[in-house]
């Protein structure tokens, strides 16, 4: 009698843990559900969402759907075992949820273990991370310019500078430091330590309009727009003796040829 008990609370507890497993009516997370998931695949940045109860996944810059799941369109969601269902048949279709934050979601996708970032921004940081050999520490330690290292003058001083009988390189940049600009400040590095003149930074974070009228008037090189200022690259001239003359732009997108930058004089 003792046994048969057992035997039936066992059944019944594989019954319910059957209805769990194959239950598909729960609510996706909010995090899951309201962001656009993006990721570099092959080179392409893809992106997943999950809004609206429907399911999407395609390329960015064409918006056309990854071709794997053009038949895909909605979705069923198991919380008890962190599985995404797509209504469609494919090998692919079920999704299995590995953690999630509000900034990444990893997922295995057909056995691959995947992870999808909540914005374009932060796809394409962890994109130039992969592809340069980089830790996340190494990276933020990268980005973390030390300003104070260089010799400096603000926008109001460049009168003096252009006015003097020392020529001096100018290299004009802003502190907002990211994945798009950060190997440019690699070469910089490498341009401070290899001129034979001295270099000077001009930066142009905190560019007023005024400044960037005076700035103007000197050169065609300057913009009078202080919306321009703010840019990836680093121009490089020779200022002095009255004299502006453009020598070179840092314009660089991976650490490699970035390193590889030659100082010519």
């Amino acid at each position: 009698m003792k046994q048969n008990i057992i035997l039936i609370v066992i059944l019944i507890g594989l019954f319910i843990f059957g209805l769990l497993i194959y239950d598909f009516s729960d609510a996706l997370d909010d995090v899951l559900y309201d962001n656009s998931w993006y990721i570099y695949e092959d080179g392409n940045l893809n992106k997943m969402d999950f809004k609206d109860n429907e399911f999407s996944y395609v390329n960015v810059d064409s918006g056309k759907v990854i071709d794997n799941y053009k038949s895909c369109h909605t979705f069923r969601y198991n919380r008890s075992i962190n599985v995404i269902k797509l209504n469609c048949n494919i090998s692919e279709n079920k999704i299995y949820v590995s953690g999630f934050s509000k900034d990444s979601l990893v997922m295995q996708v057909n056995g691959v273990e995947k992870t999808y970032y909540a914005s374009k921004n932060e796809a394409n940081k962890y994109e130039f991370i992969k592809n340069n050999g980089l830790t996340k520490e190494e990276y933020d330690k990268l980005i973390d310019v030390d300003f104070t290292k260089y010799s400096s003058i603000i926008p109001a001083e460049f009168d003096t500078l252009l006015n003097s009988k020392e020529t001096n390189y100018v290299a004009v940049v802003n502190s907002n430091i990211n994945y798009l600009n950060v190997s440019n400040y690699v070469a910089l590095d490498k341009f401070v330590a290899d001129a034979k003149k001295n270099v000077l930074l001009l930066n142009v974070s905190n560019i007023t309009k005024e400044d960037a009228k005076n700035l103007h008037s000197k050169s065609e090189y300057f913009s009078s727009d202080v919306k321009e200022y703010i840019t990836n690259e680093i121009n490089i001239y020779l200022i002095g003796n009255k004299k502006i003359k453009f020598v070179t732009k840092l314009d660089f997108k991976d650490l490699k040829s970035a390193n590889e930058f030659k100082v010519e004089e």
